[in-house]
């Protein structure tokens, strides 16, 4: 997929939600996901560059699930 940005991320406690919802946005149209990224992240900005800034990660030990 040749993946650069993150732009989309959502955080599950258990891996089995986290699969659950994978399936359900893999299922869903290009359109759906472009409307749900857009309202995570209106600026499409690159959210790994910004996770120092915002603190997207800490150590806490959840499962993210990314959309590619």
């Amino acid at each position: 997929y040749n993946v650069t940005e993150l732009v989309y991320f959502e955080e599950f406690e258990r891996m089995e939600d986290a699969i659950k919802r994978e399936k359900q946005l893999k299922a869903g149209s290009r359109g759906k996901k472009i409307n749900l990224i857009s309202g995570f992240n209106p600026k499409w900005e690159d959210l790994f560059k910004k996770s120092k800034e915002i603190n997207l990660y800490d150590q806490r030990d959840e499962f993210r699930l990314i959309i590619e």
